[in-house]
Order: C-alpha cells, then sequence, then structure tokens
C-alpha cells in the first residue's frame, strides 16, 4: 500500500467474509452485519488500519461490488 495516499491507500468500506468493515471517526474499521444499518450501536466490533492492511495483504480474490439499496444507511 501507499502510506501517503489518503487512508493508506485503503478503502473506506470494504467487505470479507460477508461482514462490512467501515472506516468510522475513530480511526477504526468497524463491522457490521450486511443486512444492518451501519450505526455505531450496531458495530460488532473493530479493527485497526494495520489489520485491514493484513486482509488486503493475505487476501487472495479482491473484486469490487455492485449494492443496490433504498436505505441510505445501508449502503457501501
Amino acid at each position: 500500500m501507499i502510506n501517503n495516499a489518503p487512508n493508506q491507500g485503503l478503502p473506506l468500506v470494504f467487505m470479507f467474509e460477508g461482514m462490512i468493515y467501515s472506516k468510522e471517526i475513530d480511526g477504526m474499521y468497524h463491522k457490521f452485519e450486511a443486512c444492518c444499518d451501519r450505526k455505531r450501536v450496531n458495530s460488532l466490533g473493530s479493527i485497526t488500519i494495520d489489520t485491514a492492511r493484513e486482509i488486503f495483504a493475505t487476501s487472495k480474490f479482491i473484486s469490487s461490488i455492485i449494492v443496490l439499496t433504498n436505505n441510505i444507511n445501508l449502503k457501501i
């Protein structure tokens, strides 16, 4: 990853193993179920930017995802 790129080259939101990870104001990636609103109260925990970088470095497949919804809290 490029260290001087915005967010160190990582996306602000990504999906891994069926869970959505969203970078929040505290600088951590919070984990959410895809079917739930991305609100702090629905967070299932968090990971650091270093852990997110490790996920991207070790993942076998990376792809873009098209998401359609009428609920803006579910958007990616």
